[in-house]
């Protein structure tokens, strides 16, 4: 039995018909058996967990269960996954082809721990837009996108995986903090389509605030005192508004 190389996690809830189009695009590919697929459903009540007890395939595994936001839904998948690498593709978002996985997986033996690839954007894999991942060294940032990211999943485990008191872009902060100064490749051929209609791509105050923190507290930038009190002060709001949330919330 050859071991799986591959684990894509997807987060979901209340999103079945999303969630057969990812499905569809990884149960199609043509190294399946490198590749293992992990649902982490947070309770939905809309026939999804109906829908995966139909599966019986050493690849596929799911669970359901309340959640407290999408990253520690995903943070459940990268504890659950086998495989050496993960990869996070929402509902709704697929592969682009079924020969993919052939490409990706010669990039799977080495030691780098992370890996980003470009990727299709829009509301349609027939309409859409590529996106390519872009590196600057001045501001020692990147701009990816994390449906088209492979990251070692030793290297998440490591770092505790995505703090969950941000709710929009934890995957963003994880790559300046620790993906960027370690090991990483850029191979800028799109594997996979994200759909525009993720949370990220839905602003408001939350968001911004968020990248504020990004942008003056975790990016090298040369801003004044003032404006660095401001986004601590933001983040710490932050925090501290999820800490609350999570006392006052049922047990």
């Amino acid at each position: 039995m050859r071991p799986v190389q591959l684990s894509i996690v997807t987060v979901v809830k209340n999103q079945l018909a999303d969630l057969r189009l990812t499905i569809r695009s990884i149960r199609n590919q043509t190294v399946r058996h490198a590749i293992e697929h992990v649902i982490v459903d947070g309770a939905s009540c809309d026939g999804t967990i109906e829908f995966l007890e139909r599966f019986d395939d050493r690849n596929f595994r799911w669970i359901s269960e309340p959640d407290r936001g999408v990253y520690d839904a995903m943070n459940k998948g990268i504890r659950i996954a086998k495989g050496k690498w993960v990869l996070f593709l929402n509902a709704g978002d697929i592969l682009i082809a079924p020969s993919i996985g052939e490409h990706i997986l010669p990039y799977l033996d080495s030691d780098i721990k992370t890996i980003y690839f470009a990727i299709k954007f829009g509301a349609h894999p027939t309409s859409c837009v590529t996106r390519h991942v872009s590196y600057s060294k001045e501001r020692r940032s990147i701009d990816f996108y994390h449906q088209g990211t492979l990251i070692q999943r030793s290297f998440l485990l490591s770092h505790g995986g995505y703090k969950t008191y941000f709710k929009v872009i934890s995957d963003c902060i994880f790559n300046e903090m620790y993906s960027l100064p370690a090991s990483h490749l850029i191979v800028n051929t799109p594997v996979t389509f994200m759909n525009n209609r993720g949370m990220s791509s839905r602003p408001n105050f939350r968001t911004w605030v968020e990248y504020l923190y990004l942008d003056i507290i975790i990016r090298p930038l040369s801003f004044s005192l003032k404006t660095r009190l401001v986004a601590s002060f933001s983040y710490q709001a932050i925090k501290s508004l999820s800490i609350f949330r999570k006392r006052r919330s049922p047990n």
